[in-house]
């Protein structure tokens, strides 16, 4: 079984089994990434670990073939603000504990309840790909695609952020239209810490998870090009999101030039269009 884990939210008040030096200020989420490594490859209860170093990500394997997929960036945004190696020491010691106590959990029981956490994401559609074909019986709920990226769905609970598959719509009480609904609903509580900087191109920051989410919010859009007109857009990655009024001159060469500057070369790439909006929907400019 493959457990897909963002542990990166939260703090976790637990301790690691084997005491460590004081961690430096890592210099690159590369280092983040090798010191993760290095420290859970020493733990009992993990067989191996992994590096992908495309997705800057680690494949984390259990003693009983369980398996997760560990994201290093939050972790690596709280070691180089840190104000010692001591702290940066206490911080990741928490942060792998939780990784070590995944062994123990399973995914939490959905309900009703946590209608309130539920949020749409976009992933590029390889990543829907993989994990269906990894746990078929267990499908990652999609409610289309926005060019090479998939409309999924999360549950973003205090510990941990996990995918809503297919089954799991039962456990809500919730059909495609009702679990669509609450999770635009959620998640245009979000503009209240939206910022849009720049301006040739704009960027829209929000919290580095749901930044590309905020394509889906069509009033921000419309409010957006009530005040700029028609917008050209660029996702490359999750957290990057350029905007360009369409007539700026050479607006399309700008974006995919951005496309081509941080795609491949910043983590969580995303994709490689840049699109316009139609009505409500964001269609492709073919190039």
């Amino acid at each position: 079984m493959i457990r897909f884990l963002s542990t990166i939210f939260g703090i976790f008040l637990l301790t690691l089994s084997v005491a460590q030096a004081d961690i430096a200020k890592p210099k690159a989420l590369s280092d983040t990434l090798a010191l993760m490594a290095d420290a859970l490859q020493q733990e009992d209860l993990i067989s191996e670990v992994t590096i992908d170093h495309a997705d800057q990500s680690l494949a984390v394997t259990y003693t009983d073939d369980s398996e997760i997929t560990a994201f290093p960036d939050n972790l690596h945004a709280k070691l180089s603000s840190a104000g010692s190696d001591a702290e940066r020491q206490t911080i990741f010691d928490e942060h792998i504990a939780t990784i070590i106590a995944v062994y123990h959990q399973q995914d939490e029981a959905l309900s009703p309840a946590d209608h309130a956490q539920i949020y749409p994401v976009l992933r590029h559609r390889d990543y829907r790909t993989f994990t269906d074909s990894q746990s078929p019986e267990a499908k990652l709920v999609t409610a289309g695609s926005i060019g090479d990226t998939d409309i999924l769905f999360v549950l973003d609970s205090p510990k941990s952020v996990q995918f809503i598959k297919e089954g799991d719509l039962a456990a809500l009480e919730l059909d495609m239209k009702a679990l669509e609904e609450v999770a635009r609903t959620n998640l245009a509580r979000k503009k209240q810490e939206l910022r849009v900087e720049g301006g040739g191109p704009y960027m829209l920051i929000l919290d580095g998870f749901y930044e590309a989410s905020m394509l889906l919010d069509d009033a921000l859009w419309d409010s957006i090009e009530d005040q700029v007109g028609a917008v050209l857009l660029a996702m490359p990655n999750r957290d990057l999101i350029f905007f360009l009024p369409a007539a700026t001159p050479d607006a399309e060469k700008t974006l995919r030039g951005l496309i081509a500057e941080y795609g491949a070369a910043l983590p969580y790439p995303l994709s490689d269009h840049v699109f316009r909006r139609n009505g409500s929907d964001w269609v492709v400019v073919q190039p």
